[in-house]
């Protein structure tokens, strides 16, 4: 039964693009194309439509894709054809490429609309395939797919407890520069921005908005509120948070600092604490700041009650993942992982 529902889905999965592609031809019509082009993308068409195209004929609509591509480049229907057709031959990293390809070039809400579908599509069964793949290394990384998200990367307790100091321990009485000038060294090749507020370092990664108004967004007043509610002590060293709400530009950045840790790049949530570097990693902007605040508490209470029990630790953190402002109260609201705890499942 599991097989065959797992068929089914994959069938109208399948069929959706048949649709798109469709819908695709009707707003860039063929005759648009050049004629060697147009050739190729209807042969692709007279494959990828019919009822039930076996796997050698699907490659064959893909070479055919890949021709039309080479005669006419950056054509979006042909663009965004390639990215459906290697998704329904599970090229996950072959589709994801194409799709972000295609979503450059969309012109539309509906075929941005449509790419992100498929795209978080992608990204799941890469992220799948990649536990999968995980073997007894030194380093692992454990990770949790939020269902109702689409899926989030944490650090496991032993990954965590195995990430190395790079930064330099710099009072918040003493001037950052020297933690921001290994910061820049560490992040080589990137387009970083930073500013300090209130005892952070914010690093902002090829990001919408700027490190001052992420502090403003997503740091000040819920650290002034975490402070009257719970914490007599703060922080002693600068804390050092990097943002941006495209969770591959945190997995590089992961990548520059921490070389032995292995990230899955394709989920649309990521965040840890490195307690060695005082060091937030996390996604946050337009998608909210729920990760952020999770972190935020560790680092927090690492410095008010570093010997806390784990369940205290990570309950606290988990409480703040969802909120509202509630006049000047923040108010925790029902989230994920507190929808699938049932009371009798709960220890004493």
């Amino acid at each position: 039964m599991e097989k065959g529902n797992q068929s089914s889905s994959r069938f109208v999965h399948v069929f959706k693009f048949v649709l798109l592609v469709g819908l695709v031809s009707l707003v860039h019509p063929l005759h648009a194309l050049t004629p060697e082009a147009a050739a190729h993308y209807q042969s692709f068409l007279d494959i990828y439509r019919s009822p039930s195209p076996a796997p050698s004929e699907l490659q064959a609509a893909l070479q055919s894709l890949e021709q039309a591509n080479q005669a006419e480049q950056n054509v979006y229907k042909i663009v965004f054809s390639l990215g459906a057709i290697n998704s329904t031959l599970k090229n996950w990293e072959q589709a994801v490429s194409w799709l972000q390809a295609a979503k450059e070039l969309a012109t539309t809400a509906e075929q941005v609309e449509s790419i992100d579908i498929e795209l978080n599509y992608c990204q799941v069964q890469l992220a799948r395939r990649k536990v999968a793949n995980w073997g007894p290394d030194p380093v692992k990384v454990s990770f949790i797919m939020k269902a109702d998200l689409g899926g989030a990367v944490e650090m496991s307790e032993d990954t965590l407890s195995q990430l190395p100091q790079v930064l330099p321990s710099v009072s918040v009485q003493e001037s950052p520069g020297e933690l921001i000038q290994t910061l820049r060294q560490r992040l080589d090749n990137t387009q970083e921005s930073i500013a300090t507020e209130n005892g952070f370092v914010i690093v902002t990664m090829e990001d919408d908005f700027s490190p001052e108004q992420h502090y403003q967004r997503g740091i000040s007043s819920f650290y002034q509120y975490f402070k009257a509610q719970y914490f007599t002590e703060t922080p002693e060293r600068w804390v050092v948070v990097i943002l941006s709400a495209r969770p591959w530009h945190l997995v590089n950045a992961t990548e520059y600092l921490y070389p032995s840790v292995d990230l899955p790049e394709y989920a649309p949530f990521l965040g840890y604490y490195n307690p060695t570097d005082n060091l937030i990693m996390a996604t946050g902007g337009r998608a909210g700041y729920g990760t952020l605040l999770h972190e935020l508490m560790h680092a927090l209470i690492m410095a008010d009650f570093p010997d806390a029990p784990a369940w205290l630790n990570e309950g606290l953190s988990s409480l703040y993942e969802r909120t509202k402002w509630q006049d000047t109260k923040l108010v925790t609201l029902p989230n994920w992982r507190m929808d699938r705890m049932k009371e009798s499942g709960v220890s004493s």
